[in-house]
């Protein structure tokens, strides 16, 4: 998402504006699909995560690379693969 004030967001393309929220520091996100935390969010302190990625190449692409947390990664889950399962 873009989080911008409306009169800044006209740089946006038109086939982008969906990603676009209105943003003048009194929104209530609590409608919103996202996870919001005050401050930094420490992942280390977790026992293990899961990761959301659009498509197997992308999973593939992550297992190889080299972060702090990924020795936390219990699984990938391919959006792809979800539709599948439906």
């Amino acid at each position: 998402m873009i989080y911008l004030p409306d009169s800044e967001a006209g740089w946006i393309p038109a086939e982008e504006k969906w990603r676009h929220v209105r943003f003048d520091g009194r929104v209530d996100f609590t409608h919103e699909r996202e996870w919001r935390v005050q401050g930094d969010l420490d992942l280390k302190s977790l026992q293990g995560l899961y990761v959301i990625v659009w498509s197997g190449s992308e999973a593939r692409e992550l297992t190889k690379l080299a972060t702090p947390l990924e020795n936390k990664i219990r699984g990938i889950l391919p959006m792809e693969h979800v539709g599948g399962m439906l």
